[in-house]
């Protein structure tokens, strides 16, 4: 499906620069002209934008779907107990 008529950009590419951009800095602030960059593009109209960051915030949340987050443990539909913390809370003797 194109996203950006004006680029011709489809939801796959943009997806795609998503997730190499969380590869090289999974911290990285996420807009869409940083999406736009990585695919050596520059918006034009813009009206594309919302869409992008809709699709910014589906490959975010499926990308952090399986993963606890700051330290919160986490039971599975099996039953398995996730926990993010290691060895976080434990006391190290010293």
């Amino acid at each position: 499906m194109i996203v950006c008529h004006c680029n011709v950009i489809k939801r796959a590419e943009i997806e795609s620069s998503i997730r190499e951009l969380l590869a090289e800095d999974p911290s990285a602030c996420l807009r869409p002209q940083s999406v736009y960059k990585m695919l050596q593009k520059r918006g034009k109209c813009c009206g594309c934008f919302p869409q992008v960051e809709s699709i910014v915030e589906t490959v975010l949340k499926s990308a952090t779907a399986d993963r606890p987050l700051f330290g919160l443990s986490e039971t599975r539909a099996d039953g398995k107990v996730l926990s993010g913390d290691g060895d976080a809370g434990k006391h190290k003797g010293y």
